[in-house]
Formats: C-alpha cells, structure tokens, sequence
C-alpha cells in the first residue's frame, strides 16, 4: 500500500509574491512613487538586478534610482509621465546605467505604476535588462553598412573614371 505524502501548505501571497520578484531573472525594483530631486527613492531591490547594475542591495535601498542613469533626459521623461501614469500604462526606456565603478551597460527598462485601491500611484515597479550585447551588435551592423555603403560608391567611382 502507497503512502500518502502530506499536502503541501499553500504559501501565502505576499510571501509567494515576494519570491517571484527575488527569483526574477529581469533586475527588478521596487520605488516609491515620490519622485525626489534625483529619482525615485528604492524601496526593494532583486539580487539580479544587483548583480546587472553592480550594486550591493544596502547601496541601493533608501537612495534615488538617479544614481544608476547617465541621462539627465531619463528623469525628466520620467516626471513628465508620473503625473499620468495608470495601470497597464508603463513607462519605456533604454539608455545607459551607470555602475559603482564607472562602467556602464545599456538596459531596457519598464517602469510600472502600482496603485492603491482609490486608483492613486503609490509604488514604481521597475523591470530592467541588460541589452549591453544586443546595442554592441546593433552598432556594429551599422558601421559595417556605412562601410559597405563607401565601398559601393567607391566601385561607382572606378566605373565612372573608366
């Protein structure tokens, strides 16, 4: 006769939700809606995303997200969206971040509004990605057009010359 395993205990939401963002391969924070003079104040940040950005977690909670941009533009696209932001309405970017060393990776980022339940935004949740090697290719198939594009008009001159 088989033994019956015991059932598993469900875990509670909030727990399940919380290792779902830990376990989350994308670098995820989470901010307070208040946007400050340099960013959005970190509330909660995954381990991957400290290990994209190159910061350990106590450097990053309680300090405004700023710190991780090299544009000023991605703040100011960003105050010009919060007073706007809904659900289902995120924020979009990609550009530089800025690491503890002074090295850079460029990332996709999403930034979503969390709201409470009279619909005002009280929390960010931003998703972001590190796309260093995607832009390398990127630019690299550009400069080799470009190239292309100088060796055929320097074939049309030989033509011409001829």
């Amino acid at each position: 006769m088989k033994k019956k395993r015991p059932a598993r205990r469900a875990a509670a939401p909030a727990t399940l939700l919380a290792a779902a963002l830990r376990a989350q391969s994308d670098g995820v924070f989470i901010a307070d809606a208040q946007l400050g003079p340099r960013g959005l104040k970190i509330l909660f940040v995954n381990t991957s995303f400290c290990a994209m950005a190159g910061y350990a977690a106590s450097r990053l909670l309680g300090r405004a997200h700023g710190i991780l941009h090299a544009e000023k533009t991605d703040l100011d696209r960003l105050r010009r969206w919060l007073p706007t932001a809904r659900p289902g309405q995120s924020l979009l970017g990609e550009g530089y971040v800025v690491r503890p060393d002074g090295s850079t990776l460029y990332a996709a980022w999403n930034y979503d509004p969390l709201c409470d339940a009279r619909g005002r935004v009280t929390h960010i949740i931003a998703t972001y990605r590190d796309t260093t090697e995607k832009r390398r290719l990127q630019v690299a198939l550009v400069h080799s057009q470009r190239l292309d594009a100088i060796g055929q008009c320097f074939d049309q001159m030989q033509v011409i010359r001829r």
